[in-house]
Parts: structure tokens; C-alpha cells; sequence
């Protein structure tokens, strides 16, 4: 379509999963990300029935473009939920949870 945009949708209570509420980031990218990591186990839709080891930062900051009015957002993202934004982002380059598993 020549639409070079990437596109991530988030819940937006993370914590709360009665809630359907969803944002759409457009062209989301890790800006920053804390030197505290932690090693954890990860799975994929991508990869069914496998899950791994995968080294994550626990604290990033992200810059999107906002879906409806396209304007420059920042957040900082702390605990799981930068783990699932890492993983997200990870997705639109075209890298798996399994490519960053440390033999």
C-alpha cells in the first residue's frame, strides 16, 4: 500500500484485563532503556509450545507517534509491561523472543 508505517496496540490497563480499552502506537521506538535487567522466561504466538530465556531491560522510555492526532508522545515504562513493549517493538524489526535466547 506505500504506507510505511509500524503499527503496536496495547491494552491500556495492562493490569486490569476487564477492561478493552486498547491505544494504537504508530512507529513506536525504545529510546532509552535503564542499565537494570532481569533474565525471564518469554513465549510466542509466533513460536507455539517453545518458550526461553530472554534478557529484558525492566525500565524503558518509548517515543510513538499518537494514531489520531499524530503527535510525538514519550512514556516511561517500567516492570512487565516494558518487557511486553520490548517484546512488541522487537516484533515490527523483525526479531523473535528466540533470537535473543543466550546459549
Amino acid at each position: 500500500m506505500g504506507v510505511n508505517k509500524r503499527i503496536i496496540i496495547v491494552r491500556d490497563d495492562m493490569a486490569d484485563k476487564s477492561k478493552a480499552t486498547f491505544t494504537a502506537l504508530i512507529n513506536p521506538e525504545v529510546i532509552k532503556a535503564d542499565g537494570k535487567v532481569k533474565t525471564d522466561f518469554e513465549g510466542c504466538l509466533s513460536v507455539p509450545n517453545r518458550r526461553g530465556e530472554v534478557v529484558r531491560s525492566q525500565a524503558i522510555e518509548i517515543e510513538w507517534r499518537d494514531a489520531l492526532t499524530f503527535e510525538l508522545r514519550k512514556e516511561r515504562i517500567e516492570g512487565y509491561t516494558a518487557v511486553i513493549f520490548q517484546h512488541e517493538i522487537d516484533h515490527l524489526d523483525g526479531v523473535l523472543y528466540i533470537d535473543r535466547i543466550e546459549n
